[in-house]
């Protein structure tokens, strides 16, 4: 601040349109109210939600050859 011109504002609460909150010694990010705003920029608010094609906490192998037609269909 003896440098240059500015002005200590507090913690931060949002950064590049995320939420930013402290507790308990961790730190949570949330793009929720931005991605409301994207939704309802495209008209998608009665959208059906779709589920993802892999289960969670799926951990890719990798594969050295190359993948099946088969499995280029499924993603």
């Amino acid at each position: 601040m003896k440098q240059w011109e500015c002005r200590d504002l507090g913690d931060t609460q949002e950064f590049l349109h995320m939420c930013i909150r402290c507790k308990d010694g961790k730190i949570y990010l949330d793009q929720s109210t931005y991605l409301q705003k994207v939704i309802e920029h495209f008209n998608l608010q009665n959208a059906k939600p779709a589920l993802t094609p892999l289960p969670e906490g799926y951990q890719p192998s990798l594969v050295k050859e190359n993948a099946s037609a088969t499995l280029h269909s499924k993603y």
